[in-house]
C-alpha cells in the first residue's frame, strides 16, 4: 500500500515537472500545408459560337391586315415550300406598330417580321437604331428581282431614312375622295359621259356637300354630303393631305408642320364650317370608320380617305360603276397625302435572314398583292404586279401618288400625330376655335424633337 502510494506521488511529480518544461519552452510553429508552385498558363480564348439561325419566324401584323392582306396563306405557303420552318402570324395591336418600340428598346421581342406599319410611324424606331436595315435585299437574286427600279418608285423612297432602308414596302395608300357616283350624277355633278366632275375649290366642295346632303322632314340627316376623317389614326394624315392639296405642300418655311399660313387657315375653317351647316358628318372623332361605313351603305355621297375604299364601296354597293375615286381640288396638280405600308424587322430578332426570305418570297408576290387589291383596293409596291388589275382607278391615284407628300420622319412624329388628333378633334367637334386650336398646335409641337430622322 505504501510502496503503490510513493509510486503514485513520483509519477504525479514527473508529470508535473515535464509540464513546466513545455510552458517554459518557444511556441511551436505550426507546419503551414504545402502548396505547389504558382503557374501562369497562358491565356486562351474561347471561341466565338454563333447561336443557330431560327428554324421558327414570329410575324406580327396589324389586325386589321389580317382580313385585308392574305398573310395567313402566305404563311402557309411559305411552310409547303421550306417544310423545315415553322411559321406563326399574330396580332399586333392597331396602331402601326408602335406597341413594339419599348419591349424592343429593352431587349425584348415576341415578333421577328413586324408587318403593317406605315413610313412615318417607324421614325422612333429608326432613330433608337431598332431596326435592321435593309439595302441587301433591293438586288435581283436570280428569282425574284427586287432591283429598286421595281418598285413604285414613291413608296421605296417612302421607305428610306438618310441613306438606308429600313423598311419594305408592301403595299401603298393616296388620300383620294371616294364618290358614290349615282349620287353625284342624281345632283348634276357629272358630265356627258357620266364621269364625275372634280371640284376646283374649296367653295366648290363646299357647294357639292350642300348639293348631296339629303335630310328627312324631320331635318335629320338621311345621306352625308362629305366626310373628313378626324379619327385617331386619320387627323394627322387628313391635315397634311389638305394642305398638300392647297399649297404642295404641309411643312412652314422652318421644316416645321405649318400650322399658320393662310393655306392652313383656310383648309381648317373650310373643315369647321361643313360640319357646322350640316353637310359634313363628324362621326369619325369617335369611329375612325364611320365615313367607310356610311359610303357602304350608301348613307355618304364623298369620303376623304385612303383611296381603297372605293373598292369596298363597289363591291358593297353592286358594281364598279357604283363608286370611284375623284381629285380634291389642287390634289390632282399638288398631290395628297401618302403612305407606304411596310414589315420591318427588329435588330434583336434571332430569324433575320428568315424574315427576310418571307418579305422576298411572300410580301412581294404577285398574287398576294393583286389579292388584297381586287378585294380591298390597296395599291400592289411593285411596278409589275400591277399588271392585269382592272380597275382605272390605280393608275388615277398612281399619278396623284408620284406627286404626294409621305408623312415627316420626325423622331417624335408620333407624339405630334397625337397632338394634331386631339387639337383637330375639338376643333371640328366646336369645342374651340381656329386660333385656340392652331395656338395649342404651336405650343405643343414646339416642345417635340421635330428634327428629320436621318441615319
Amino acid at each position: 500500500m505504501n510502496n503503490r502510494f510513493t509510486f503514485m506521488k513520483v509519477a504525479s511529480a514527473l508529470a508535473l515537472f515535464a509540464m513546466l518544461l513545455s510552458a517554459c519552452g518557444p511556441a511551436e510553429t505550426p507546419t503551414a500545408a504545402v502548396q505547389p508552385e504558382a503557374t501562369t498558363a497562358p491565356a486562351v480564348e474561347a471561341p466565338t459560337v454563333e447561336a443557330p439561325a431560327s428554324t421558327t419566324l414570329r410575324i406580327t401584323i396589324d389586325s386589321w391586315l389580317i382580313k385585308k392582306w392574305p398573310i395567313d396563306r402566305a404563311a402557309q405557303r411559305f411552310m409547303a415550300d421550306h417544310p423545315e420552318f415553322k411559321i406563326t402570324v399574330a396580332p399586333n395591336a392597331d396602331d402601326y406598330g408602335n406597341n413594339w418600340l419599348l419591349p424592343w428598346s429593352q431587349g425584348q421581342t415576341e415578333s421577328d417580321l413586324m408587318c403593317g406599319a406605315m413610313d412615318a410611324t417607324i421614325s422612333p424606331f429608326v432613330a433608337k437604331d431598332l431596326l435592321v436595315p435593309l439595302d441587301d435585299m433591293l438586288v435581283d437574286d436570280g428569282k425574284i428581282n427586287l432591283e429598286p427600279d421595281q418598285f413604285v418608285t414613291s413608296l421605296l423612297e417612302a421607305s428610306k431614312y438618310g441613306d438606308h432602308y429600313y423598311a419594305m414596302p408592301f403595299m401603298g395608300e393616296v388620300y383620294y375622295l371616294t364618290v358614290n357616283t349615282d349620287m353625284m350624277k342624281a345632283a348634276g355633278l357629272t358630265d356627258a359621259d357620266g364621269k364625275p366632275i372634280p371640284p376646283k375649290s374649296l367653295n366648290d366642295v363646299y357647294e357639292y356637300a350642300k348639293k348631296l346632303t339629303v335630310k328627312d322632314a324631320t331635318g335629320v340627316v338621311q345621306v352625308w354630303g362629305l366626310h373628313l376623317n378626324w379619327a385617331w389614326n386619320s387627323a394627322a394624315i387628313t391635315y397634311m393631305a389638305l394642305l398638300q392639296a392647297q399649297e404642295g405642300g404641309y411643312l412652314d418655311a422652318d421644316g416645321a408642320m405649318d400650322f399658320s399660313s393662310q393655306a392652313a387657315i383656310d383648309v381648317m375653317t373650310f373643315a369647321r364650317k361643313v360640319v357646322a351647316d350640316g353637310y359634313a358628318s363628324s362621326a369619325t372623332v369617335t369611329d375612325e370608320n364611320a365615313d367607310r361605313n356610311d359610303m357602304k351603305a350608301g348613307k355618304a355621297a364623298m369620303i376623304l380617305t385612303f383611296h381603297s375604299r372605293f373598292k369596298e364601296a363597289q363591291l358593297a354597293l353592286g358594281g364598279t360603276d357604283k363608286a370611284t375615286v375623284m381629285p380634291w381640288p389642287g390634289s390632282d396638280e399638288n398631290g395628297s397625302n401618302s403612305q407606304a405600308i411596310v414589315c420591318v424587322i427588329p435588330k434583336i430578332s434571332p430569324a433575320i435572314d428568315l424574315a427576310k426570305q418571307f418579305i422576298r418570297e411572300q410580301m412581294m408576290d404577285m398574287d398576294n398583292q393583286q389579292w388584297s387589291a381586287n378585294q380591298y383596293g390597296k395599291l400592289p409596291s411593285l411596278k409589275r404586279n400591277f399588271e392585269g388589275l382592272p380597275d382605272p382607278e390605280y393608275q388615277i391615284v398612281l399619278q396623284a401618288l408620284d406627286k404626294s407628300g409621305f408623312g415627316p420622319k420626325f423622331v417624335q412624329f408620333n407624339e405630334l400625330d397625337k397632338l394634331l388628333q386631339q387639337e383637330t378633334q375639338k376643333y371640328i367637334l366646336g369645342q374651340q376655335d381656329l386660333n385656340t386650336m392652331f395656338a395649342n398646335l404651336l405650343a405643343g409641337s414646339s416642345q417635340l424633337d421635330l428634327t428629320l430622322v436621318s441615319k
